[in-house]
C-alpha cells in the first residue's frame, strides 16, 4: 500500500467519525430539546427556546442582527409558545464585505477599520471591540460574546410575546 493510498484511507476513515459523532450529537440534542419543550408546555405558560441553525426547533422563527441594524452576522433559531412568531422584523441583509471565519488570514486582523461591513462573533476571529459594538453589548469578555444573543434579538421577542399576552382574551 502506497502512502498516498494509506493518506486517502485515512481521511475516510476519520470522515466516517466524524459523521457518526455529529449524527449522535444532533440525535442527543433532539432528545434534549424535545424534553426542555415538554417540560416548559407542562407549566402551561409562554415560552421561548434558542438555538443555532439546523437544530431540531417546531417552526422556528430566524433572526439575524442586520434584521436590527446591528452590524453582526449572527443567526439564531427561536420556537415561541403557544403562538409562533411568523415575521421578523425586517429582512436578513448581507450585502457588504464580511469578517467571517473563513475570510481570517494568519497575521492579519480583520474588523470595521479594515473595511468590513459586517463581522460575525465566533471564537477569536474577530476584534473584541468590534465584537462589542456590533452586538451592542459593552459588558462581556470574548468568550461570553462568542456565545452571547444580542439583546435586540431578545428585546424585539420580548414585546412580541407581552403584547400577545396582552391581547389575548381573559381565561
Amino acid at each position: 500500500m502506497q502512502a498516498d493510498e494509506l493518506t486517502i484511507r485515512t481521511i475516510k476513515s476519520r470522515a466516517r467519525a466524524t459523521q457518526r459523532r455529529d449524527a449522535h450529537r444532533r440525535a442527543v440534542l433532539a432528545v434534549i430539546i424535545a424534553a426542555t419543550r415538554a417540560a416548559l408546555m407542562a407549566t402551561g405558560r409562554p415560552f421561548v427556546i434558542e438555538n443555532v441553525p439546523g437544530a431540531p426547533l417546531l417552526n422556528p422563527l430566524q433572526l439575524c442582527g442586520t434584521m436590527f441594524g446591528l452590524r453582526v452576522i449572527r443567526h439564531r433559531l427561536f420556537e415561541i409558545w403557544p403562538e409562533p412568531i411568523w415575521f421578523p422584523p425586517s429582512p436578513c441583509c448581507h450585502d457588504g464585505k464580511d469578517t467571517g471565519a473563513g475570510n481570517r488570514q494568519p497575521g492579519k486582523t480583520n474588523g470595521f477599520a479594515t473595511g468590513h461591513s459586517y463581522i460575525t462573533v465566533v471564537g477569536n476571529s474577530y476584534l473584541i471591540a468590534d465584537g462589542k459594538s456590533a452586538m451592542g453589548i459593552d459588558w462581556m469578555v470574548r468568550r461570553e460574546l462568542s456565545q452571547a444573543i444580542p439583546p435586540a434579538y431578545t428585546e424585539w421577542i420580548g414585546r412580541q410575546l407581552l403584547q400577545r399576552v396582552q391581547e389575548a382574551p381573559a381565561p
